[in-house]
């Protein structure tokens, strides 16, 4: 069911652990493992790096933190290397002309880190005043409701869409949840959203609506055409409404991810489609569950 690789090689740490939580996080916050062994097995050094699979997936590599030895048991924590110190440096610098995925894919070479981005906005211009390169990521991926994370050494920028977003979706059924519950909180509610831009052949200002309904958002400012128009006013308006509605399951171990679609089936009026923000894998004597939680 689980296997580790520490420092790249087998260990017999699979069949001496008694207990394994790992915790999944979306964005940047950093994943999570804590293991739990017999005292006599030797203390891991710090900085270590162990690879985690349950089940065949593939969870990631997570560096030694801390270990604790008592009468009882060896406990070894550990969190993912997901990004490189570099990243938060601050720079001074300007990105012009080029894709939104163009950009991405070079600061990830910067820091000898793969990239992965379906986003097709184009940049005309860009700046980074006294800004580090994670700072800037997290400033674009609000901006445009775009998922961003760092792991296993890629920064993932995509779309928050199902269709043409490559985030994975999980069907969930309220009969094998062990328990769950979901929330609804009153927040700011808006139908459509108007984001002005200037037509240069026309030279006029126009502007684009998205959604149905009122009331209706208007964003300050103009942007350079229609397309940035209408990909602003999207992210604006699922920016604004996401998190009235979040909850929590708890079900047999399985294959969820933090970042992905999670589809609820047999909830009643809660079923539909959230974001998956955060899964937490606990293993012990008592066997495999799965904590997740959502928000919409």
């Amino acid at each position: 069911m689980v296997s580790f690789l520490v420092n790249g090689k087998p260990t017999r740490l699979a069949k001496e652990f008694t207990s394994l939580e790992l915790t999944d996080e979306v964005g940047l916050m950093a994943d999570t493992l804590t293991i739990k062994v017999p005292p006599t097995y030797a203390r891991p050094k710090g900085n270590d790096e162990i690879a985690v699979a349950i089940d065949g997936m593939d969870y990631g590599k997570f560096t030694v933190q801390e270990t604790t030895k008592s009468d009882r048991a060896l406990t070894i924590k550990a969190r993912s290397a997901n990004f490189a110190s570099s990243l938060k440096e601050k720079k001074n610098r300007s990105w012009e002309k080029l894709k939104l995925c163009e950009l991405v894919a070079k600061i990830a070479k910067e820091h000898k880190l793969k990239s992965k981005c379906n986003a097709t906005l184009f940049v005309e211009h860009l700046a980074q005043h006294y800004e580090s390169d994670i700072a800037l990521l997290m400033r674009v991926a609000k901006k445009h409701h775009l998922h961003l994370a760092i792991k296993n050494n890629t920064i993932l920028l995509l779309k928050q869409e199902l269709e043409g977003g490559n985030l994975p979706l999980f069907v969930v059924e309220a009969k094998a949840c062990i328990s769950w519950k979901i929330k609804h909180s009153t927040r700011p509610v808006y139908g459509s959203c108007v984001a002005k831009w200037h037509d240069t052949k026309a030279n006029q200002a126009k502007e684009v609506k998205v959604g149905k309904g009122a009331p209706v958002l208007h964003l300050e400012g103009r942007y350079k055409n229609e397309a940035e128009a209408r990909e602003a006013a999207k992210a604006a308006l699922a920016n604004i409404t996401q998190g009235s509605v979040d909850g929590s399951i708890e079900l047999a171990g399985c294959e969820i991810r933090a970042g992905g679609k999670l589809q609820l089936v047999g909830f009643g009026e809660d079923d539909g489609i959230y974001t998956v923000k955060k899964v937490t894998h606990r293993i012990d004597r008592q066997g495999y569950r799965v904590g997740v939680e959502f928000e919409k």
